[in-house]
């Protein structure tokens, strides 16, 4: 399910449109997995979600880290 996001990260090619998946509830298994958070992290997400807000299913757990649902 990640690949497609995997691929973005890879050619520096990121549209936001794309992430909307992520918080479909058939994502819900996927965003607890580490390798969810390494493309979060990639993608920039984390960075935007510290400095602007957590999504309702993620929080930040530290300063480095978070836990999404």
């Amino acid at each position: 399910m990640l690949e497609f996001y995997e691929d973005e990260i890879a050619g520096d090619y990121f549209q936001p449109i794309s992430s909307t998946w992520f918080w479909h509830p058939t994502y819900a298994p996927v965003r607890k997995t580490e390798r969810f958070k390494q493309v979060a992290r990639g993608l920039g997400l984390v960075a935007y979600w510290y400095e602007r807000g957590w999504p309702a299913q993620c929080r930040a757990v530290g300063s480095n880290d978070f836990t999404c649902e």
